[in-house]
């Protein structure tokens, strides 16, 4: 079996010993990350995307959104 890795940065997690919950990220910012993340979808399903599709500017501003969100995940694409 697989040993569990961070969802955010794919570090191995070391085994776990003892009782208590296992660990699911490698160190507090990795936590972070994500929940920063899921707080960005969260905002963006409940109050940006429906402003954007209720005004005439929606288009263009879901444009510049999607530019910016695209430049961030290319630099994620460049790490190797």
């Amino acid at each position: 079996m697989a040993e569990p890795t961070c969802p955010i940065c794919g570090v191995e997690l070391p085994t776990q010993t003892g009782r208590g919950r296992p660990r699911v990220y490698d160190d507090d910012s990795c936590k972070e990350v994500d929940k920063l993340l899921n707080w960005v979808q969260r905002r963006l399903q409940a109050e940006v995307i429906p402003k954007m599709e209720s005004t005439p500017e929606g288009p263009a501003a879901a444009k510049a959104l999607r530019s910016r969100l695209w430049s961030l995940s290319n630099q994620l694409n460049a790490v190797k």
